[in-house]
């Protein structure tokens, strides 16, 4: 899930805070989570025929309106700390990132990911 995620995002940008020099890179597809983590390394790199998936968070929710009004709101708090870490490490405004996300899965290849500083190399 998302929370798990993020403590691997936050074991990652913590070991980069001790020196080590770490490289995220994706073959095939990064896709939702592994988008996000693919931001965590001091390089992030991408096959030439690879992708990365970006969109609005997405959970279940059942129980009680106010049970689930209050899950919205944690999920939105979620939300706006991962359009902060996509606008920290790219070109992008928090805004653009937004708009591009809006209710829809946002793909990317290689080139259009350098070009937007979301990954720093092809390989």
């Amino acid at each position: 899930g998302v929370i798990e995620g993020m403590a691997l995002y936050d074991f990652i940008t913590q070991l980069r805070g001790k020196g080590h020099k770490i490289t995220t890179t994706t073959l095939g597809y990064a896709a939702s989570m592994a988008g996000i983590l693919l931001q965590a390394g001091d390089v992030r790199a991408m096959g030439k025929e690879s992708y990365l998936l970006i969109h609005e968070i997405s959970f279940g929710a059942s129980g009680k309106i106010g049970e689930i009004e209050d899950e919205v709101e944690f999920v939105k708090k979620i939300q706006k700390r991962v359009i902060a870490i996509f606008a920290e490490r790219s070109k992008l405004s928090k805004k653009q990132i937004e708009v591009k996300w809006k209710r829809r899965d946002w793909w990317l290849d290689s080139t259009e990911a350098l070009q937007l500083g979301l990954i720093d190399e092809i390989r």
